[in-house]
């Protein structure tokens, strides 16, 4: 049976002015990166060029196609390798982005792994017929091999002395060492040789510039654990206890948990209260470092911080977590304006981890997993149908997939699923992340025998969360739950 006759495209709408179509061709949503930091021609954002695909099922976002005056939609029509793809409409979006589409491809069965194949995509903007093209491969290499190149490429930018000791650092830190137990051998050595290198240099730094004094602090004590206990690094082990001390001796607040700014001089000058992200930076570290050392009061500690974070964040109509909540105010801050599915997605990873670590009959341990049953049916009413989420949901996020939202959510779907806490159907959503995230993932350059890969855009909130500062590539906070989600998958039979 030829090509034709077999495979079939699919359109999703992305504008919510889509009323009827009634054009042949089908749209999609909007593309992954902001509109203004994109070239005026019309051209396929997503996949990028020389992705390697991993799914049959795939999705095209266009950018810079005004729909012809008089008309609903352009009209678009698809070539694989030269072969004209049929058509058909999908969904309509919630969200109105009157010059981007979203294009669902399906792939042929007999789609070959071993030249690079091109799609065309040709269409009618405004006034004007406009082609654009893209080349790409299929299955030329495995999900783990993906992850692994990410990986190498921080490691060969990024000298594991010269970093700092924030949540970024620790995010990507956690995720090289998640996904260092299923890389080949010499993989592991390189990856375990950044992380000494990482803790040992702040280990030796001196007293007053390894002070831990806020939450943020906490979360690249994560990926010491296995050096300060399997390889009882001594140096690493007493940086450790560092660590284990702020928690035991910082002042909580009257809910029960630590301030957002700790003990640092924003303690004073700042507005006092509880950020949601804390429930992965002091919530998860300590339920692991207390079922390290044994340490009843420390997992009591840990397994209270859902339950705060919940009363004081969590949304009663949309059931998704604020940012920020102020002491002053009693309320979340910005309440109303919109929910960062990032944060949300770090909340869900939280909640997943810390019942993973209470001991099954423990009291709050089926509490916590119902917060984390209900955010993530929350959460998947975000799931775009490319698989990815956009960073944020409400007023003041534009509904565009980004790479560090869709990554966290992903990796706390595959976590949930991989320690029996959410069901088996969330490794398929938890896969649908990853497709995503695969189709912006290329090489940017080759290092010796090895190649290099690059993931972007991934977006950047201030510290107030109503405040974007744009797009990056490759940065930490990205890369680190793009690495966990690998991790998680390989550690569930693979992607």
């Amino acid at each position: 049976m030829p090509m034709r006759d077999r495979a079939l495209s699919r359109l999703v709408f992305h504008s919510s002015f889509f009323a009827n179509f009634l054009l042949g061709a089908g749209v999609l949503v909007s593309a992954p990166v902001a509109q203004a930091a994109l070239p005026s021609e019309f051209h396929i954002e997503t996949p990028v060029a020389g992705a390697d695909l991993q799914a049959q099922h795939t999705v095209l976002a266009l950018q810079n196609c005004k729909a012809p005056k008089g008309a609903s939609a352009p009209e678009f029509r698809l070539f694989l390798d030269g072969e004209k793809m049929e058509s058909r409409p999908l969904t309509r979006s919630r969200v109105a982005m009157p010059s981007s589409w979203w294009l669902g491809l399906e792939l042929p069965d007999d789609i070959s792994s071993e030249a690079p194949h091109r799609i065309t995509v040709e269409a009618v903007c405004g006034e004007r017929a406009r082609v654009a093209t893209l080349e790409f491969s299929w299955r030329n290499r495995g999900g783990l091999e993906t992850a692994l190149g990410l990986a190498r490429s921080f490691r060969v930018r990024s000298r594991s002395d010269t970093q700092d000791w924030s949540p970024a650092s620790g995010m990507v830190a956690w995720g090289l060492d998640a996904l260092r137990e299923f890389a080949p051998l010499a993989e592991q050595k390189v990856l375990g040789d950044w992380l000494q290198g990482y803790h040992r240099s702040w280990a030796a730094r001196p007293d007053q510039a390894r002070k831990v004094d806020q939450p943020g602090d906490l979360l690249p004590g994560v990926s010491m654990l296995g050096l300060a206990f399997e390889q009882q690094i001594t140096p690493v082990f007493e940086r450790f206890k560092e660590l284990v001390w702020f928690l035991k001796t910082q002042p909580l607040n009257a809910q029960g948990a630590i301030d957002r700014w700790g003990s640092t001089p924003l303690a004073w000058a700042r507005a006092k209260g509880i950020e949601a992200r804390d429930l992965l930076n002091v919530g998860v570290f300590a339920a692991l470092a207390a079922a390290r050392l044994g340490d009843r009061d420390l997992l009591e500690f840990a397994a209270r911080q859902p339950f705060i974070h919940a009363d004081k964040l969590r949304d009663p109509i949309s059931g998704l977590y604020h940012q920020v909540w102020l002491e002053s105010l009693d309320a979340p801050q910005n309440e109303g304006s919109g929910f960062s599915l990032r944060v949300n997605g770090q909340v869900l990873f939280a909640l997943i981890a810390i019942a993973e670590a209470l001991p099954s009959g423990h009291a709050s341990r089926g509490p916590i997993i119902d917060l984390a049953l209900d955010l993530r049916s929350r959460l998947l009413a975000h799931q775009l149908p490319s698989g990815g989420f956009p960073l944020g949901a409400g007023s003041r996020y534009l509904q565009e997939e980004e790479v560090s939202a869709s990554a966290w959510i992903g990796a706390a779907l595959a976590r949930g699923v991989r320690g029996g806490i959410l069901p088996p159907l969330a490794l398929d959503e938890a896969r649908g992340v990853w497709n995503y995230l695969v189709a912006r993932v290329n090489v940017v350059e080759t290092k010796g025998a090895l190649p290099l890969y690059g993931i972007g855009p991934i977006a950047r909130l201030t510290r107030k969360p109503d405040r974007l500062q744009g797009d990056l590539e490759n940065a930490a906070h990205g890369v680190g739950p793009v690495l966990l989600l690998a991790a998680e998958l390989q550690g569930l039979g693979g992607f």
